[in-house]
């Protein structure tokens, strides 16, 4: 977990998205209030991820 976010701490001005089906992991509220603090956003199956990137453009 650290070294995603200490790598998104580098990465100020792009879009970060992560992808992990490894919910209890990543899932948790701890986990996701850090990604989301980083800039960070969390998709936990590739389904929602894609919807996502389709809404983006």
């Amino acid at each position: 977990m650290q070294s995603i976010l200490d790598h998104a701490i580098t990465q100020s001005d792009t879009t970060k998205v992560f992808l992990s089906n490894n919910t209890k992991e990543f899932g948790n509220a701890e986990a996701r209030f850090g990604l989301r603090a980083s800039d960070v956003m969390y998709f936990s199956n590739t389904n929602s991820l894609i919807s996502w990137i389709d809404s983006q453009s």
